[in-house]
């Protein structure tokens, strides 16, 4: 950030008070007036609006990436990684989403569990673009 006097205001928004407050030792406000913290769930489209209003660039690594949480808990990955991506794009018309979801292929133990977490993710996540664009066009004309 003292590279970039240029940015104004940098948006941490996690659900993890914890590494917030790591993050917050690291970059006290005092060094670094133009950051600021936000708990929060990519999930919660209202508080997601909140914290990012007025922002043109986002840099998205919410996606939940492990195997056996995958298999167990399948709809909290839906809801994280394709819902949440979707609350981030809508309304921002003007922003940047980089979505990582290579962070997938990671961590999984094994190739096969790789693929079959990664592949479905992300065909999920291209079609609700899709039916969301689809939707938006229909109700614009």
């Amino acid at each position: 950030l003292k590279r970039h006097p240029d940015i104004n205001r940098l948006i941490i928004f996690s659900r993890d008070e914890l590494k917030q407050w790591e993050l917050q030792q690291i970059y006290p406000k005092t060094d670094y007036p133009q950051i600021r913290f936000f708990l929060g769930d990519i999930r919660d489209k209202d508080r997601l609006d909140r914290a990012l209003k007025g922002v043109d660039t986002v840099i998205h690594a919410a996606a939940l990436k492990q195997v056996p949480a995958a298999e167990y808990n399948p709809i909290e990955f839906v809801n994280t990684n394709v819902i949440g991506s979707e609350n981030l794009k809508k309304g921002r018309k003007y922003a940047i989403v980089l979505t990582f979801l290579v962070a997938a292929f990671l961590t999984p133990p094994d190739l096969i569990s790789q693929i079959g977490l990664a592949i479905p993710t992300l065909l999920l996540y291209e079609l609700s673009i899709l039916l969301v664009s689809l939707i938006e066009k229909k109700n614009n004309e």
